[in-house]
């Protein structure tokens, strides 16, 4: 009976996240023929508040249907956010969208149950961003496969992504990172596969 329960989650778990990840590109897309290409956008270099609310105002909630603005930085109900200078949003499903810009890239959080727990990255909480110049999994880029998200890989941006534990040095400790949970995700056809960190 557990294996059910759990392999119910994991259905249900992969259908929410496509579905963000489809909206969130649905969104992009449709602000594009507003304002231009993505790459265009006059996004800023420094992430504050003022900047991530007036980006979510400008290009992310005329074409959210329903969205609203609940919180800003750090989201004490939630438990999360995607930075101290983030927006957190909730649509009309009850999806968390915590949006950021910084570097002259978006950065969303998309926690599928709300409020809920477990609030774990790869599990109920989803990673994106705009690095690549389009919406995709953070920590995306070519050539990507399986196996290095497993080993865990030092990004072109220097950060580290995985989707278990991984080590740092032989000083640090394990650390869970979890960033890349979301691209082996989109790499296995948005399917929970076997070998997934659940």
């Amino acid at each position: 009976m557990p294996y059910l329960i759990a392999d119910s989650q994991k259905k249900q778990a992969a259908v929410a996240a496509k579905k963000v990840y489809s909206e969130l590109s649905q969104v992009i897309m449709l602000a594009e023929l507003d304002h231009g290409q993505l790459e265009d956008w006059p996004l800023a270099q420094s992430s504050t508040i003022e900047n991530s609310r007036e980006f979510v105002n400008t290009y992310i909630a005329p074409y959210y249907k329903g969205l609203q603005i609940i919180s800003e930085g750090m989201d004490d109900n939630w438990g999360t956010g995607v930075s101290n200078n983030g927006v957190n949003c909730v649509t009309s499903n009850g999806t968390i969208l915590s949006i950021s810009q910084v570097n002259k890239s978006i950065f969303i959080l998309a926690d599928i149950n709300g409020y809920k727990k477990p609030n774990l990255m790869g599990r109920d909480i989803f990673y994106f961003n705009t690095a690549t110049g389009k919406l995709m999994p953070s920590g995306w880029q070519d050539g990507l496969t399986r196996e290095m998200i497993f080993k865990g890989y030092t990004s072109e941006s220097g950060l580290t992504f995985s989707c278990k534990k991984v080590k740092n040095s032989e000083e640090d400790d394990y650390t869970d990172y979890r960033h890349g949970c979301t691209a082996l995700l989109m790499l296995d056809g948005w399917e929970f596969r076997d070998d997934y960190p659940w």
